[in-house]
């Protein structure tokens, strides 16, 4: 079972949350081999789309602006 910690931190940054969520989908952690499938997935989140989608959730709670 996956466990997250949340941290406080003041530099967060897009281009620290792009890096984070690209590190992730490597190819190399999401594949298995036994099935041959990629395991990303979420709900009411596309992990493929798992940027964008939290990006879009930042924006419309005044969390981070795109300018």
């Amino acid at each position: 079972m996956a466990t997250v910690k949340f941290t406080q931190e003041s530099r967060q940054s897009i281009c620290a949350m792009k890096g984070v969520i690209s590190y992730c989908l490597q190819e190399k952690k999401v594949a298995d081999d036994a099935t041959g499938q990629r395991m990303v997935s979420g709900i009411s989140c596309d992990g493929e789309n798992a940027f964008v989608e939290f990006l879009t959730t930042k924006t419309a709670y005044w969390k981070q602006s795109l300018a």
